[in-house]
C-alpha cells in the first residue's frame, strides 16, 4: 500500500468539518483501493433506501448479504478499470458504451466485447458500435431467440428438430409448471427431468395395481360408477344403521331420534324444494323397530335420486334383486368396496396426476430421457458466454454509476458540491414556507429517532402517501427559518427524485436549534408563551369565579338574611397584603428607575446589555450544537457506518433549507383591504410617544427632582449648577465672596 500512495497523489477538500479524498480522474478510481481505510467518509452502506440504480447495487454486493462493504466496492473498480482502454470516461456517467471503449487487449476484454457484439447481434442491432444500459432493461428479449443460453434449463424450442422430446418437455411443464429460462419461457433442468421420470414411474406402478389385484375392480368395467353412486349415500347410509342402533338399544329414544313435528314446521314454513339443505341434512329415511333401510321405498325426498342410484348401479350388483338393505348386507358392500376405495386414495396428489396413465406407459417405454439430458448438458455447456454477456450489463451499469458511487462512499463530494444530490437524500420537502432539501428514507422511524438527535439537528419525521404506492417514511432536516409552525400532524409536499409527489404529514420532531437568529427570539417568544398560557388560565379562572358568585349571588337574594346577622367587616388582614404588593412593586419600579438614572448616557448600551443578557445564552447554546451538527448519526441510524464527522454548519445548512423569498423583480401591492383599522392604536401609539418626551424633557431639565429622578449631569441645567458650585469653591478658597447665583430665565 505504501508503494501505491507514493505513485499516487491524492486530492482532499474540506468539507464537513475534516478532508475528504476528491475523486476527480479515472486513475482515482483505479488507485482507491490504495486509499487509507481511516480517510474513507463510509466504510458500509445498506442496499435499500438509496436513491440508486438497484441492479448497480446488487453487482457490486458481491455476497448478497443486503450490504455494500468498502473492499467489495475496491473490487467492483479494481474489476472494470482494465476492461476500459480509459476509466477516465467513468467520470462521465454516461448510460451509452462505445464497443471501442472496451480494452480486448486482454483475455476478458476480449470475451466480453464479444459477448457485447452477441448481445447486440440478439437484439437484432448486429452492427451497432455502442451498447446501452436500456438493451438491458429486459434481459429476456436477449435470449428470446437463443434456444442455448446457459442457465441448464431447455424449452421446447431447444427440441424443436425432436417432437417426443418437445412433447415431453410440454408434459413436464404441465405437471410441474416448468422453470422459467433466461429467455422468460417455461422449460425443465436436469432435476426436474429426474424428478418427473421417478414420479412417473411410480405413479404407473399405482395405475398397474388392478392388474395385480382383482378384488380393486370389484365390478370391472362398472366399477367406476359403483364406488361413485356408492361414495355419494356412504355417510348418509351409516347415519340411518346407526340412529337404528340406538333404537334397538334403547326403544324410548325413538322419538328423539327421528325428526320431530317441530323440525318438520320449521322447514315447511319456507319454500322446501327436494333439494333444500334442511331437509338434506335429515335421516335417509324413518327409522322404526326394524333396522332395514328399504332403498326403493319411502325415503327422503332429498335423497331419492342418489339412493336409486346406489340401488341400482352398486347394490343390486353386489347383493342381487331388491330394494330391502339391512346393516349384514350394508357391510358386505362396503368390504367389497374398501379395496377400490384405498386404491383411489393411494393416487399420487402432484401435478404428475396429470398426465394420462396411457400416456405415462408411453413415455416410460420411450428413450426421450436420455435425450432431454444430451440437451440439458449442451445448454449448460453455454454457460460462460451466456455470463459474459450478463457480465458486459455489469461493466455497461458500472459505467455509467460507478463513479457516482465511489463519490458517495469514499467522500461525500456529491454532497457538498453545489447543484448535486447525494445518492441518501431521497427527495425534497415543502412545508410551511420552506424546502428541506436533506430528506432520508427511513425504514422504521421508531428505531431511527433512538439515534438521530445525536445529529443535533431540528428533524421532521413524516409519512408520505401516494396513490398505488406502499407508504414511504423520511426524516427532514430544517435549517432554516423558525419552528414555531411547526407541529406533529402538520401537511406538506413531498417531491421525490423522480419528480413525483407525495402528500407528507408530520408524525415525530426531534427538536435541536435551527439557527442564530431562531435562538436569539426563542426566550421571549418562551416568556410570551408562559404569559399568554398564565393570562388564558387567569381569564377562564376569573371567568368561572365570576359566574360562581352570580350564581350564589342571586341563590344568597331569594334567601331572606337570618336576623341578627352583622354586617361582614373588610379583612384587615387582606388589606395589609395589598399594601404589602403595592409597597414591593413601588420599590421594584423604584430600583429599576434608580437603575436607568445612574446610567446616563451610557442607557442605550445597558438596554443592549440587559436583551443580550436574556438571548446571549440561548445563542451561545444554539452556537455550539450548530457547530457539531452532523450528517453522520442520521446515516448511521439508517445502517451506514460512518467513518468520521459530516458536519452540517450554518452557512451549508441555510443552503439546504431555503426560505421562501419574493423575486427581486417581484411587482408588490402593499394594500390589504382586509387589514385591521388600526386608528386607535396609532392614537395610543401616539399618546405614549407624546408623554414619554415630556417625561424626558421634565427629567432633562430637572422637574423631576422631586421625585427622585435628578437630570443626567450632561444636560445644561446640571452643567449649570457644577459651575457654580465650582467658582464658589474657588471663591472660599481664596477669601472672596462667592459670585451671586444665575438669574433665572424670566418666564414668558
Amino acid at each position: 500500500m505504501s508503494d501505491n500512495l507514493q505513485k499516487h497523489r491524492w486530492s482532499f477538500f474540506k468539507a464537513g468539518g475534516v478532508y475528504q479524498v476528491k475523486i476527480e480522474s479515472g486513475s482515482d478510481i483505479e488507485n482507491i483501493g490504495s486509499l487509507d481505510k481511516k480517510l474513507w467518509a463510509a466504510l458500509s452502506c445498506p442496499t435499500s433506501g438509496l436513491f440508486f440504480d438497484q441492479k448497480t447495487l446488487d453487482f457490486v454486493d458481491a455476497n448478497k448479504d443486503g450490504r455494500i462493504m468498502r473492499d467489495e466496492l475496491v473490487q467492483a473498480c479494481e474489476w472494470v478499470s482494465p476492461l476500459l482502454k480509459n476509466t477516465d470516461r467513468l467520470l462521465d456517467g454516461s448510460s451509452v458504451m462505445k464497443l471501442s471503449e472496451i480494452n480486448d487487449a486482454t483475455d476478458e476484454g476480449k470475451a466480453l466485447l464479444d459477448s457485447a457484439k452477441q448481445a447486440l447481434s440478439n437484439l437484432g442491432k448486429p452492427s451497432a458500435d455502442e451498447i446501452s444500459v436500456d438493451d438491458f432493461a429486459d434481459t429476456t428479449k436477449i435470449f428470446a431467440n437463443v434456444p442455448f443460453n446457459g442457465d441448464g434449463i431447455i424449452t421446447e424450442e431447444a427440441a424443436a428438430g425432436d417432437a417426443p422430446v418437445a412433447a415431453v418437455i410440454a408434459d413436464i411443464v404441465k405437471a410441474y409448471g416448468g422453470k422459467t429460462d433466461r429467455s422468460g419461457k417455461q422449460g425443465a433442468d436436469a432435476e426436474l427431468v429426474e424428478k418427473f421420470y421417478a414420479a412417473l414411474s411410480d405413479y404407473a406402478a399405482w395405475g398397474d395395481s388392478p392388474k395385480q389385484n382383482k378384488d380393486i375392480m370389484f365390478l370391472g368395467d362398472n366399477t367406476a360408477d359403483a364406488y361413485a353412486a356408492y361414495a355419494a349415500v356412504k355417510d348418509k347410509i351409516d347415519d340411518y344403521f346407526t340412529r337404528a342402533q340406538i333404537i334397538a338399544f334403547d326403544p324410548t329414544v325413538k322419538d328423539s331420534v327421528n325428526p320431530s313435528a317441530e323440525t318438520f314446521g320449521a322447514i315447511l314454513a319456507k319454500d322446501v324444494s327436494d333439494a333444500s339443505a334442511d331437509l338434506k341434512a335429515l335421516p335417509a329415511a324413518r327409522i322404526g323397530s326394524v333396522s332395514t333401510l328399504k332403498v326403493d321405498g319411502d325415503v327422503n325426498p332429498a335423497w331419492r335420486d342418489a339412493l336409486a342410484a346406489f340401488h341400482k348401479k352398486t347394490m343390486e350388483p353386489l347383493l342381487g334383486p331388491g330394494g330391502d338393505l339391512n346393516l349384514e348386507g350394508w357391510n358386505k358392500i362396503k368390504a367389497a368396496v374398501a379395496p377400490y376405495e384405498a386404491w383411489t386414495g393411494a393416487k399420487p396428489s402432484d401435478g404428475i396426476a396429470q398426465i394420462d396413465l396411457a400416456r405415462s406407459a408411453e413415455i416410460l417405454k420411450g428413450d426421450e430421457k436420455g435425450r432431454l439430458l444430451e440437451l440439458i448438458a449442451k445448454d449448460e455447456s453455454m454457460r460462460p458466454k451466456a455470463e459474459n454477456i450478463l457480465k458486459v450489463e455489469q461493466l455497461v451499469r458500472y459505467h455509467k454509476n460507478l463513479y457516482e458511487l465511489v463519490a458517495n462512499f469514499a467522500s461525500f463530494q456529491s454532497f457538498y458540491r453545489e447543484g448535486e444530490n447525494a445518492i441518501f437524500q431521497y427527495g425534497n420537502l415543502y412545508i410551511d414556507k420552506r424546502m428541506c432539501g436533506l430528506c432520508i428514507k427511513v425504514n422504521d422511524p421508531a428505531k431511527h429517532a433512538q439515534m438521530s438527535p445525536l445529529s443535533y439537528g431540528y428533524l421532521l419525521y413524516c409519512t408520505c402517501k401516494r396513490a398505488g404506492e406502499p407508504d414511504l417514511n423520511i426524516a427532514a432536516l430544517v435549517s432554516s427559518g423558525d419552528s414555531d409552525s411547526l407541529i406533529v400532524g402538520r401537511n406538506g409536499v413531498f417531491y421525490d427524485r423522480l419528480g413525483r409527489d407525495w402528500d407528507a404529514t408530520v408524525t415525530k420532531i426531534v427538536e435541536n436549534p435551527i439557527g442564530i437568529s431562531q435562538a436569539f427570539w426563542s426566550p421571549y417568544k418562551r416568556i410570551v408563551k408562559v404569559i399568554s398560557e398564565q393570562f388564558a388560565k387567569y381569564t377562564t379562572n376569573a371567568d368561572s369565579d365570576v359566574v360562581n358568585k352570580l350564581q350564589t349571588g342571586i341563590s344568597a337574594a331569594a334567601t331572606p338574611p337570618a336576623a341578627g346577622a352583622a354586617p361582614k367587616k373588610i379583612d384587615v388582614g387582606t388589606v395589609a397584603a395589598l399594601g404589602v404588593a403595592f409597597a414591593g412593586i413601588t420599590a421594584a419600579f423604584a430600583a429599576i428607575m434608580s437603575f436607568f438614572k445612574g446610567m446616563g448616557p451610557w442607557l442605550p448600551l445597558g438596554i443592549l446589555g440587559i436583551i443580550l443578557a436574556i438571548s446571549l445564552p440561548s445563542m451561545i447554546m444554539a452556537a455550539m450544537k450548530l457547530r457539531i451538527r452532523n450528517l453522520a448519526p442520521l446515516l448511521d441510524a439508517n445502517g451506514w457506518a460512518i467513518n468520521g464527522r459530516s458536519n452540517v454548519n450554518i452557512v451549508f445548512g441555510s443552503h439546504l433549507t431555503q426560505v421562501g423569498h419574493l423575486p427581486l423583480n417581484a411587482k408588490r401591492d402593499r394594500q390589504d383591504p382586509y387589514v385591521h383599522k388600526r386608528t386607535g392604536l396609532k392614537l395610543g401609539t401616539a399618546v405614549v410617544v407624546a408623554v414619554a418626551v415630556a417625561v424626558g424633557a421634565l427629567w432633562y431639565f430637572n422637574k423631576l427632582s422631586f421625585i427622585g429622578l435628578e437630570a443626567p449631569s450632561w444636560s445644561y441645567v446640571m452643567k449649570d449648577k457644577a459651575k457654580e458650585e465650582k467658582a464658589k469653591n474657588a471663591a472660599e478658597a481664596k477669601g472672596e465672596a462667592a459670585p451671586p447665583p444665575k438669574a433665572a430665565a424670566p418666564a414668558k
